[in-house]
């Protein structure tokens, strides 16, 4: 007959008191297993190889891994490894895997770790991923780095956004930031450089783009030299060889058809120019820069010029002229020491002198204006003979034809008129308060606010003044010129204090 065994059974984890050394009792309600080992009970087999997540889903296996977590603070944790992840407090959203792997990390988050000693110094750095043993070894407070590969970025302390691929590969860096290294033992320019990109260590010779048959050879870049391509097909620097434009005696530097073909012997000297007709009147002008069919294709004695872009400057005859866009300047003829920068600016200036204007179209359409000044898109574009305007801003007095002497700064500003003199504008309509902070001194439809204990004002009206719809004061006593007219409207007050 059959032996028949009964192990001992109860509803909950059995203690030293129900089984004794070597026994096993089964609790029927967890329906777990566990046996008596030498007075201590412990599970026989666990139902899940013995790691289970806590309530703040934290999954932990190792001696001391995760053994700080402050109350139910840390969350999402996954730590395996002796030491692993030791000091987090308060982490989340953590993963490291090996030996002492994020092991002084205490609130940081979003940190990827996996080998010996990886991430071993990291305090507060959040988002970081390194592979490979002592990756991102002293890295305490940078984050957003990728480190794969033994020791690479091992000596980065504080740097952010770098990315190191190979073994030792930027582990010289030590504060540098937003580099990617790559390549066994690749290091950056300098320990503490930012923006670069390294590809391979000082034995590389040959970098390959199979795909588009692309090869540079090993080569040392000098001054002078020039990117070439040698009959295997593999590009290199040397030095510059013959085939390109060369300057004659007198430094003239030509290309194009009909660039420059009018010098009257050797008198033109120091001009550049390139580009179908570029320069081509030129006959004793110097210090000419035309670049761009038909640039500067009018000049001839007048020179220190700069033509840049097609038909830039194309019939002017002066001199001190900087033309650089499509078409800018393209109508001057005798003003001088203009300056246009961008598209169409100053197209259509033909003897107005002393302008400037930077931005696409600003001044387009001024004809004899001199001394304006406009910067933005269409600034000014429609001034045609008014003089001493100066607009800022995209947009800024692009309505002004004829007015003189005005002032308008910012985005859309706009004259009080297209013929106004004599005015300064400061702003659009959007604009609903003018301040001046370092004298408390302010301005709202509302209030005028002055941060200083006095208001001064004239003694004497010198001039017709009407108020109309607004109320006026001023400090007084207040003397009114003879024939000088104070006209206070109907409702208004005018009040002298």
């Amino acid at each position: 007959m059959a032996n028949t065994i009964k192990l001992k059974r109860g509803t909950s984890t059995p203690t030293t008191s129900n089984i004794v050394d070597g026994e096993v009792a089964i609790d029927k309600t967890a329906k777990k297993l566990y046996v008596n080992d030498g007075g201590t009970i412990k599970e026989i087999g666990g139902g899940g190889g013995g790691v289970t997540s806590d309530a703040q889903n934290n999954t932990v296996g190792g001696t001391d891994a995760g053994s700080s977590f402050s109350g139910t603070d840390a969350i999402n944790n996954t730590l395996f490894g002796y030491k692993c992840g030791e000091n987090y407090t308060t982490g989340d959203f953590n993963y490291a895997f090996g030996y002492r792997a994020l092991n002084t990390a205490t609130t940081s988050g979003n940190n990827c770790a996996f080998g010996r000693d990886v991430l071993y110094s990291l305090t507060s750095g959040s988002y970081n991923k390194a592979f490979g043993n002592e990756a991102l070894y002293n890295l305490t407070t940078g984050s957003f780095n990728v480190a794969i590969g033994s020791i690479a970025g091992y000596s980065i302390t504080t740097g952010s956004e770098n990315t190191f691929l190979g073994k030792f590969t930027g582990s010289t860096t030590t504060t540098g930031s937003n580099n990617t290294v790559i390549g066994a033992s690749a290091q950056a320019s300098s320990g503490t450089v930012s923006n670069e990109i390294t590809l391979g260590d000082s034995n590389i010779t040959k970098l390959r783009v199979p795909g588009l048959n692309f090869t540079v050879k090993d080569s040392t870049a000098t001054e002078g030299h020039v990117l070439t391509v040698d009959a295997n097909g593999e590009a290199g620097f040397a030095a510059a060889s013959g085939g390109g434009l060369t300057s004659d005696a007198q430094n003239n530097t030509v290309g194009g058809t009909d660039a420059g073909n009018s010098f009257d012997g050797t008198n033109a000297q120091n001009n550049t120019l390139l580009g179908k007709s570029a320069g081509t009147s030129i006959t004793t002008a110097d210090d000419v820069v035309a670049i761009g069919r038909e640039a500067g294709a009018a000049v001839t004695t007048n020179g220190y010029s700069t033509f840049v872009g097609t038909y830039a400057g194309k019939v002017n005859t002066a001199f001190n002229i900087v033309a650089l866009g499509y078409e800018s300047l393209k109508a001057n003829t005798s003003g001088t020491k203009n300056s246009g920068l961008g598209f169409e600016t100053l197209k259509s200036n033909q003897d107005g002198v002393n302008n400037t204007a930077g931005g696409y179209q600003a001044l387009r359409n001024q004809t004899t204006g001199t001394d304006n000044s406009a910067y933005g898109c269409e600034a000014g574009k429609n001034i045609s003979s008014g003089i001493d305007n100066t607009c800022v801003g995209s947009f800024a007095g692009d309505a002004v034809t004829t007015g003189s002497n005005n002032l308008i700064l910012g985005h859309e500003a706009a004259a009080s008129a297209v013929d106004v003199s004599n005015e300064i504008t400061l702003g659009n309509s959007s604009i609903t308060k003018f301040r001046i902070p370092a004298l408390g001194f302010s301005i709202s439809a509302s209030a005028v606010t002055n941060g200083a204990a006095f208001y001064e004002n004239a003694k004497t009206v010198a001039a017709d003044y009407t108020l109309s719809g607004s109320n006026a004061m001023a400090a007084g006593p207040i003397t009114i010129n003879s024939s000088v007219t104070v006209t206070v409207s109907s409702g208004d007050t005018l009040t002298i204090l």
